[in-house]
């Protein structure tokens, strides 16, 4: 009886220098389980390249201001739900991986004190005012 192979892991390499997107790619051709689907050199690319390649992970280079990091791969990662998004340092070692998920969080026992702070995303520590 023959088994069903799963669907191989859709991966999109951008952003970085050809070197880097080589080695990635070196890495990843022995996977079975993984295929590079598209590259995109220039950022402008990596969304159409995603939607088109309709890829799963999308590998691009980190950035060094990580505010602008954050709010780039936010509209990464609503154009595609599911997506997960691996940031390589500019060296090359180490990564980042962002993801956009539902999170259930109980918050224990309501206080006008926890609430407020639950709205404005503190930490909900401890027992609480």
């Amino acid at each position: 009886m023959e088994q069903a192979t799963a669907t191989p892991v859709r991966v999109l390499v951008a952003g970085m220098p050809p070197m880097l997107m080589d080695m990635i790619e070196g890495i990843l051709a022995p996977e079975g389980d993984m295929t590079i689907v598209a590259r995109a050199t220039v950022e402008a690319d990596i969304i159409p390249a995603m939607a088109a390649a309709n890829a799963d992970v999308v590998i691009l280079r980190s950035r060094d201001n990580r505010d602008a990091e954050a709010n780039d791969y936010a509209s990464l990662l609503s154009a595609r739900p599911g997506l997960r998004v691996l940031a390589v340092s500019g060296s090359g070692r180490s990564f980042v991986l962002h993801e956009m998920r539902p999170r259930r969080l109980s918050l224990g026992t309501i206080s006008a004190g926890r609430l407020v702070a639950a709205i404005r995303g503190a930490p909900l520590g401890g027992a609480g005012p």
